[in-house]
Parts: structure tokens; sequence; C-alpha cells
């Protein structure tokens, strides 16, 4: 194309005028497509310069010169014809000659330009993309590589680096037609970016979390937070949503779609359900809409006081008179706690309203012709997933309330805003002791509240109590709405088993060392390391495991080793991975072991939870996992190539979380790296209780995780987990991030190359 341009600007310099006309823009671009150029007309060009701008005017790249070198030979050799010697040359001919000169000269200068910046790709640019992508900047580095492309359009290293920095989605919408646009969740900007019309596939972006809004004229705009945590899993990803009518959606609310939903909350076992989709408020009820209530004499009308007044869970019911009377502002007019002589205060129209308690928010829904949401719908609507996202930017810091926020702050799922912090909001269900549970946390409380849950009693009017409301289609489904029973575990009181018990649990984890039968099945060079795929046999059932090594290139024999449990994704995988948290290992001279245990990847069964269950069935596979981990261990036993004395665990997430039975009955292992992990609420059977194992894990053990960790939370996870620990405390590390469940790569990396140093010694290269 820069052949082609420099051709048209020789055209113009020899004839003073353009080569593809037309009376508008559409004829013009017609004559570039499809015409050859203009005659040059009686402008005295010699031939071969004539010949050379046509041959750059060709629509066939492939009939123009192949490259700058070739042009500006070519018009050196037609340079030479016009020697400043010769006498009797037109002055067009004298033009011509300088038009010749001067196209040498740019195609010289143009030649030296492109070559430093091809310089510039492979010395500068590519360098610093691979910084980029290494620590995890991935918007950085794909802009960069756009700018790199732009130079080398099929340098491979580009595209590699290209591919490990951005993801692959598509978006649909009902109906089709819709204008896609996007935007950082993170960041100061606020400005949409145009993807294009729906349906749209295989879109890319750098790796990110984004937030999306889906619009078509005469429908509600859509927007959700995608893509997030569900990625891993989930490639490519299609967003998709449902429009509808403008005309059909309630002022002030947001639509959430429907389907299959199971809610995790730390203390609650909750089962799926499906939801059809519904609506929810975009903000929490403000001072100025609860004034309306309060000016209808609501607490004057026991119709919008639909449910029975208990105290405490007791079976009489308190009058009508008794229970509203209580609901006074701070002079003793009906009202919130937080008003005075019946109203807000000066200036907070727009703020929550706070100090309601849940009777208040239940007779105001009915005054609203909504409903409160069950736990179900506000955990759907909140995407409490997105914690990591949404937690750090909502007011949990703050003394007060704020403003209810504009739609461009503060975003919680699907477009609402502020379920995190700000005000807890009260739902539907009941809880132990005729408790009500307010959920998302409100100012002045820690930002782990968002996802985590909490009951209070109903008659509770705090400072940072409010809510918002919802409109079903039909009554919700009776499990969404049912009592719930809290199952949270203070770890800190329970006791793991006694020694004798242990010593019986531990019995069930024993094999015989029977005879492995191993095979190299598969051998791959790769830059960085050899991989092997190995079979032997299982110690259960007549099964082959399969185990992953990588073996560096870098580093002398025998190797340091780490072996790796991986994820939850192993559970949903047909096919094995290489976690990009452990790629390293190879890298850094040591070592990686990755069985393929029982249930993951290609041996797959039934088995789909990661979850601990009280049923043999979680039982026994818990037992096959150890025995897989244990005959890993047996057959690196029989490699000279490896360090039988320098092993190391590494979990990850599921792996972490069964480490507490892993290490406690496999004793060969020096440390332990375990990222995203913690304890688990829910409980198995003793045999594979994590409580009953943990505290007999002894060695030196690295803790890495999220401070908004959605399955782990920090207080009641995390913290249990690393204080029931065995291991003595100048060999345990703890270390938080400020992410959710994924801590980033980048310092998983350092801290734990730094750890193995520490513990395995330094790699002998």
């Amino acid at each position: 194309s820069d052949l082609f341009s420099l051709g048209v600007v020789l055209y113009e310099m020899v004839t003073g005028r353009l080569p593809f006309a037309g009376s508008t823009p559409v004829a013009v671009t017609d004559a570039l497509l499809h015409h050859p150029p203009r005659e040059f007309g009686d402008n005295p060009v010699p031939d071969r310069l004539k010949d050379a701008i046509r041959k750059l005017l060709e629509k066939d790249r492939e009939k123009r010169y192949p490259d700058a070198d070739a042009v500006r030979a070519e018009l050196a050799r037609i340079g030479e014809s016009f020697s400043p010697g010769r006498r009797g040359l037109s002055r067009g001919w004298i033009a011509a000659a300088a038009v010749v000169l001067l196209a040498a000269g740019l195609a010289s200068a143009w030649l030296w330009h492109r070559n430093a910046r091809l310089r510039w790709v492979q010395k500068t640019a590519i360098p610093e993309i691979t910084r980029l992508v290494a620590t995890e900047q991935f918007p950085k580095a794909a802009a960069l590589i756009r700018e790199a492309r732009t130079v080398e359009p099929k340098d491979p290293t580009l595209e590699k680096l290209w591919i490990q920095s951005t993801l692959e989605f598509s978006v649909e919408s009902v109906p089709a037609g819709a204008d896609v646009s996007w935007r950082p969740y993170r960041g100061a900007s606020t400005t949409w970016t145009s993807a294009g019309v729906t349906p749209l596939t295989k879109l890319r972006l750098p790796k990110d979390f984004y937030i999306w809004r889906i619009q078509k004229a005469g429908f509600a705009p859509a927007y959700e937070i995608e893509p997030t945590w569900t990625l891993v899993h989930r490639i490519p990803y299609t967003v998709a949503c449902r429009l509808e009518p403008a005309g059909s959606v309630p002022a002030g609310m947001a639509r959430v779609p429907g389907g299959k939903f199971q809610p995790f909350i730390p203390g609650l076992t909750l089962s799926e359900a499906v939801l059809e989709a519904f609506w929810i408020d975009r903000t929490e009820v403000t001072n100025e809409d609860f004034k309306k209530f309060v000016d209808a004499g609501a607490y004057q009308k026991p119709e919008l006081w639909k449910t029975p007044f208990t105290r405490d869970g007791q079976t009489v019911p308190l009058t009508f008179e008794e229970a509203v009377g209580t609901f006074r502002d701070s002079t003793g007019r009906p009202g919130p706690s937080t008003w005075e002589s019946g109203s807000f205060r000066k200036g907070f129209e727009k703020h929550p309203v706070a100090g309601v308690s849940w009777y208040e928010s239940a007779a105001y829904a009915a005054f609203a012709g909504k409903s409160l949401p069950t736990v179900y719908h506000w955990n759907r609507a909140a995407q409490t997933e997105a914690s990591l996202l949404v937690s750090p930017v909502s007011n949990f810091q703050g003394e007060d309330t704020l403003p209810v926020a504009n739609g461009a702050e503060r975003i919680s799922g699907f477009g609402t805003a502020d379920m995190a912090g700000n005000v807890k909001e009260w739902c539907a269900n009941e809880g132990a002791s005729g408790k009500r549970f307010i959920l998302g946390g409100g100012f002045g409380e820690p930002t782990y509240m968002f996802i985590d849950q909490d009951a209070q009693s109903p008659w509770s009017r705090r400072s940072n109590f409010g809510f918002r409301l919802v409109k079903l289609s039909s009554p919700p489904p009776a499990a969404t709405a049912a009592r719930l029973e809290e199952d949270f575990r203070d770890f800190s009181k329970e006791k793991p088993a006694s020694d004798e018990l242990f010593r019986a649990y531990k019995s069930a984890y024993a094999y015989d060392k029977t005879e492995l039968n191993a095979r190299v099945e598969q051998t791959v060079n790769a830059d960085d390391w050899r991989q092997e795929t190995v079979t032997f046999d299982a110690a259960y059932g007549g099964e082959r495991v399969i185990v992953h090594l990588f073996l560096p290139k870098n580093a002398a024999r025998p190797y340091q080793t780490v072996v790796l449990f991986p994820g939850s994704g192993a559970l949903m995988s047909d096919k094995f991975n290489l976690s990009p948290y452990a790629d390293f290992v190879p890298r850094s001279g040591r070592a990686l072991v990755t069985p393929v245990f029982k249930s993951t990847y290609e041996r797959r069964d039934t088995f789909r939870d990661d979850n601990p269950a009280a049923t043999a069935y979680y039982r026994d596979h818990m037992i096959a996992w150890s025995k897989d981990l244990g005959r890993t261990l047996d057959y690196l036993e029989t490699r000279p190539d490896i360090r039988h004395d320098a092993l190391a665990y590494m979990g990850l997430s599921w792996g972490s979380q069964v480490a507490a039975v892993m290490l406690a009955v496999e004793n060969r292992f020096k440390a332990a790296i375990l990222v995203a992990g913690g304890l688990s609420f829910s409980k198995a059977l003793p045999e594979a209780e994590q409580v009953n194992f943990i505290s007999r894990v002894r060695i030196p053990a690295l803790v890495i995780n999220g401070r908004y960790d959605h399955f782990f939370p920090v207080e009641s996870s995390q913290k249990p987990f690393l204080k029931l620990l065995g291991t003595p405390e100048a060999d345990k590390k703890f270390v938080v991030y400020e992410t959710g469940h994924a801590p980033p790569r980048k310092e998983v990396i350092r801290e734990s190359l730094d750890w193995l140093d520490k513990y395995l010694g330094p790699v002998k290269r």
C-alpha cells in the first residue's frame, strides 16, 4: 500500500492532477478499485517513468514492485538518462528529471525509515510487549502489539503475544442488530468504545474486566460486567442478553437475565434454582422516595404491613399499633431512625434511606407494588463474583452514606450501582431465630461483607441499613424464598481429630506399592523444556494414572521438582492444559510434574463438584487423589534425573483446599506453595475433613490469596486455614493481594521462586 501511495504522489507530481477521478466520493472509490489510472496527457513524461508509475499503481500488489529497494533501483536507472551535462532538454524534461531524483530520494528515505521501524519492532517493541505480558499489563501490551503490527503484520512472535494478551469472545442479543460497546471497569475512563453490531463472533480484546452496553433503538439498554471470573472455564466466551422494549421497562430498574443459578455465600448451603428474568432497582431506595411513603400515611395503614410482627422468632405476634409505634425517628415522629422531625437531613434527598427495619422495607415494597429480593435474586443481580472489581470502589470506608450512584460510578451487576457498600440491603428470606438476611455490606464495614452473609433482627434500624426492590413476573420459586439456616463454620471452635482417630483416618489412604508398569507414551520438545507423558498403574481399580513431566533445558540434573495439584477447572476439561500459574517452574530450572488425578482431564468421570460433601462418594475420591499423588512420587523415585530429597507441592485453588489432606498423608514433600485456597464451609466425612488433617501438615508453607476471594473469604476461611496449619510459625508465610480469587500471576511467580530457593535451594546450572 505504501508503494501504491508513492505511485499516486509521483503521478500528481508529473501531471498536476490525481490519477483517479470522479464526480463523487463513490465514483472516486470505484475508479480506485476497478479502473486504470488516467492517461498522462500532453505532459512530457519519459515512457520509462510512465511505466514505473503505472507499475506502482497496479491493483494487484503482486504486479507492483516487490519492495522499496526495487523502486529505488529503477528510479536510479531512469535518473541516469537525465545527466545534468546534457544540453537541449526541455523544461518539461528537466521537471521530469527533478521528479525522478526527488522520488529516488523519497524511496531511499522511506526504506531507511522502514528499516528503522523494523529494528524498533525487534529490538524495542517485542521485548517491552513480552515484559508487559509477563507482568499482566495486557491492555498496554495489546496497544503496543497493534502499533508493531503496522510495521510487521505477519511477525509470528507478535501473533503469539497477541494471543497471550487477549481473549476471544462473542456477543449475541435478542433481537439481533444491537449496537455493542464496552469500557474497562477499572480506571478513570468512562468512554464507551464501539465493538460493532450483534451478532459479533471471534472478537478479541485485551485480557481485562469490562462493562458491556448493548442497545438498540426502541429497546432499553442492557449492561453486564464481562468477561470476568468465569473465563477460565468458558473460552471462547459469549456475552448474551435479551433486550426489552423501552416502553416495558419499569422506571429506574434494570433487567437481570434468568436461568439456572446457585449463589455462593459463605455460611449458607444453597441449592441450584431456576430464576425467571426479573427487574431490580438500579439504586437503593432514596430518602425522597421513602418520604412519599411517609407522607402517604403508610405508618397508619395496616394493609401495607403484611408480615406478622414477632419478636426473636416468637410465634405470638404483636399488634400493629405495638409494632409500628416503635418505628420512630430521632424526634419521635414516624420514619427512619436517621431522620428527625419526620424528614431527612437537608441535602440528603438523593442519599439512600437508612435506619429502616426489615418490616418498614417490606411495607414500602407493598406501597411501591414491588417486593424485597430473595437472597437468590439479590446475589444474581449483584454479580458478587466480581467482588475484586466492585468492592474496592464502593463506599465501605466512608463515615456516612453517599448519594446514589449515577450509573457511571460504583457499578455493580447488570447496570445496578452500590450493591456493595453504602447501605446494607434487606432481603426477603428469614433466618434462624426470626432474623432476616441483609446483604452487600454498608459504610463503616469491611469490604469482604459484599460477599459475606449477614442476618439481623427484622426490628434492627442501624444507620447503614437500607434496601432496594425487585419486580417479579410471578412468585419466586419456593426454594429461593424459603427460610435459610446458616451453616457457618466457626473454625476456631472446631477441634481436629485425636491422634488415635487421625491414625485410623490416615490408614484409609494406605496402598500396596505394587509394580508401576510405567510407560513413556509421548515426548515433545519445546523451547524451554522437554515434555514427557507417562502412564503407570493406579493403586486402585485397574486404572492407569497419566502424568505430564516438564523437564527443564537450562539446569543440571538431577532436578528439583514441583508437583502440581490443579484448580477445579481440571474437573471440567476433557484435555490437559498447563496452567499459566505453573509454567514458570520449568523455566526456573526445576522439573514440573502434573498428575492427571482421578475425575480430571482425560480421566473425567461423573464427579464434578470440588466442594467437600459428607458422602462416601466424595471421601472415596479424596482417597483416590491421595493415592494418585503417592504413586506419582513412587514413579519419580525410579528416575535418576529427579532429586528425591527436593520435592515441593503446589496447589492451585482446589489443589490448595485438598492440600490439608494430601500433605498430612504424604510426607515426602519438603515445602508447599498454596495459591487461592482456604478452609471450606462445606463439611466432608471425618476421613476426608480438612480440619482433621491440617494440623498434621508440618512442612514450610507459602499461602497466597486474594483479599476479595469469593470462595475463601479472608477472615472466615483464609486466616483460620493458616492458624490451624501445623507448620511452625517461622516456616509459614501468608501473602494477601488486593484481588479476587486469583492472586496476580507475576506475584505468585515471584513469591514462589523465592520460597523454592529458600527451602529447596538454588537451581544448579
